[in-house]
């Protein structure tokens, strides 16, 4: 059993923790000194000095979502065993069901070859897993952008037979097991007939995820249009209004709630961060929108004909547009913003003309005036409007071959993907 450091003590490390158990992790290094030498549980927080000087042949995970700068600094100090969280499938991350087992429940081919395609932290645990099982002709094929030294730790750390460092090595195997998001090169395995098996979207493997109440709502609005009602400074109270004045099916995020209209509610409410649902979780239950989507973190709240739970998938890793749903009875993929989400139940629902209003997707750091409402803390978080962007190019690519028309009617704002109408004219 490998042992392992985790970097970042914070939600998803302690979740990782308890999903690899105690006995894998030796030590927390955390960025906030303030932590170090203290204590998560019975395992000790450490700076980096002292990972260096007693613990530098294990391999790091970094467990925070902002891992770049991280990832820079173990490079410039000649540390490459390390894998990025971030990569791994949403469970991993503490989103979903936490049983190593289940999440592992594939079976190689005890005769035949088997290929693990992807390299990292979960690439590593299923490639133990299948050891364990017997499989004596297994290899690993990193079609991530790995530095030649990391994949060299990677073998060490395996003691891996064989890895394919190109596409052009790969001969007839039984079965190719995919641990990646990364798409590069795995039509090679396609091509030569070998048998490529999802092993990193768990969205349709576990039947937990399912929810059919959710199925009521398939095409329940075929052919119409609504409005999704983001949480932007551009957005007034008037305008929502108007759409209150002419019965317009709307949406409302995250804190829409902030609003003071005496007339207009959302008919559908959606929220699925996990943090923001943990921090506003009264403002949430007590918001009377006529329809509420939640993540199922809020697991302990019953479901009822006002309040429905989605699984939503948690994907770190921006390089290329996130997967959109077809199902949200089984899976909504997140993609740094709510409205991505939203997007998704509403073409579920049969929306065949979307509006975006208050999508202004421009945030300043440090200030206290990017909503519609004035917060009292400045706002420091990193909104990461580029990973944004990429979940709204996804949504337009989607729309563009499904039919669906996507308008931005935000006033202002720095989002161009989709084609800008002028709010007042829809009513004209």
């Amino acid at each position: 059993m490998n042992k392992y450091v985790i970097w970042g003590a914070g939600f998803r490390g302690e979740k990782l923790k308890e999903l690899l158990t105690k006995e894998r992790i030796v030590a927390f290094i955390d960025s906030d000194l303030s932590k170090v030498g203290k204590r998560k549980g019975e395992t000790e927080i450490i700076d980096f000095e002292t990972y260096h000087r007693y613990y530098r042949d294990l391999f790091i995970i970094i467990a925070v979502a902002d891992y770049e700068e991280i990832e820079s600094f173990l490079r410039e100090k000649g540390v490459y065993q390390y894998f990025i969280l971030s990569e791994c499938p949403s469970e991993l991350k503490g989103y979903g069901i936490s049983d190593l087992e289940r999440l592992l429940e594939f079976a190689g081919d005890r005769l035949g070859n088997n290929i693990i395609v992807g390299s990292n932290l979960f690439s590593c645990l299923l490639y133990e897993k299948l050891c364990n099982d017997g499989c004596e002709e297994l290899f690993c094929y990193s079609n991530e952008c790995r530095h030649p030294e990391t994949i060299r730790k990677m073998e060490r750390l395996l003691h891996i037979n064989f890895v394919f460092k190109s596409k052009d090595m790969i001969q007839k195997t039984s079965k190719a097991f995919i641990t990646t998001r990364e798409k590069r090169d795995i039509d090679a395995f396609e091509r030569k007939g070998i048998e490529c098996i999802n092993a990193y979207d768990f969205s349709y493997k576990i039947a937990e995820y399912y929810n059919p109440n959710l199925e009521r709502f398939k095409n329940k609005h075929s052919n119409e249009r609504c409005f999704i009602v983001a949480t932007g400074s551009s957005l007034d109270v008037g305008q929502v209004d108007i759409l209150y004045d002419n019965r317009e099916i709307c949406f409302g995020v995250n804190r829409i709630y902030n609003l003071e209209s005496e007339r207009w509610l959302p008919d559908y409410y959606v929220a699925v961060d996990t943090l923001f649902l943990k921090k506003y979780h009264k403002e949430i239950l007590a918001y009377p929108a006529k329809i509420k989507f939640v993540d199922e973190i809020m697991g302990d709240e019953k479901e009822n004909e006002e309040f429905f739970k989605v699984h939503c998938v948690t994907d770190d890793i921006f390089q290329e547009p996130p997967l959109f749903s077809e199902d949200v009875a089984r899976v909504v993929y997140g993609g740094a913003t709510v409205t991505y989400a939203c997007i998704q139940i509403a073409v579920y629902m049969g929306f065949k003309e979307i509006y975006l209003l208050g999508v202004d997707c421009n945030y300043c750091k440090g200030s206290n005036s990017n909503y519609f409402f004035w917060e009292q803390k400045a706002d420091v978080m990193n909104h990461k409007e580029d990973r944004m962007v990429l979940s709204y190019e996804s949504a337009r690519e989607y729309a563009d071959s499904h039919g669906i028309k996507i308008y931005n009617a935000t006033r202002g704002g720095m989002l161009e993907v989709f084609e800008r109408v002028e709010f007042d004219s829809l009513f004209q």
